[in-house]
């Protein structure tokens, strides 16, 4: 469904259209938590067939997003790196707090559909994670990668 979003963008954009990609892997903190409820949810994704990880080991989506303009005929391809970093006390640890609990919250379902958790597995897993993230000794980096090209 990529490359037809990228297409049907193309095709909507004026002649002097630009379309910007933004996606992000997973970030990467020092919370043990939080990176295997990262990996496992990575592998279910891969196990449903919705990623473009080789093995289920990330998420595979970022460096795919230069191939989808470039497939779909777009031109002066750029891409920019942004980061967040997510430490205790900073507006972007609220937001980041927020959005992943949530977010692993909300997967519980697909991860046992899925096989790669337990109910009771991730209940533990999922408090363990959130005790990590109200640490003040919790550090996250997240990474955003931007692709934009213009419409030929």
């Amino acid at each position: 469904t990529w490359s037809f979003l990228v297409r049907e963008c193309k095709r909507i954009l004026d002649n002097t259209g630009i379309l910007s990609l933004n996606e992000a892997e997973w970030p990467l903190t020092n919370s043990r938590a939080f990176a295997k409820i990262s990996a496992l949810a990575s592998r279910a994704l891969w196990l449903a067939g919705r990623s473009f990880s080789p093995d289920g080991h990330h998420l595979g989506i970022t460096p795919m997003l230069e191939r989808f303009l470039r497939t779909a005929g777009y031109h002066n391809i750029q891409r920019e790196v942004h980061t967040i970093s997510f430490l205790p006390g900073t507006d972007a640890y609220s937001m980041c707090f927020h959005d992943y609990r949530v977010l692993f919250k909300l997967l519980q379902p697909f991860l046992q559909k899925m096989g790669v958790i337990t109910s009771a597995e991730f209940d533990v897993l999922y408090e363990e994670m959130i005790t990590d993230l109200q640490s003040e000794d919790f550090c996250g980096l997240l990474s955003l990668l931007t692709v934009y090209g213009e419409k030929s």
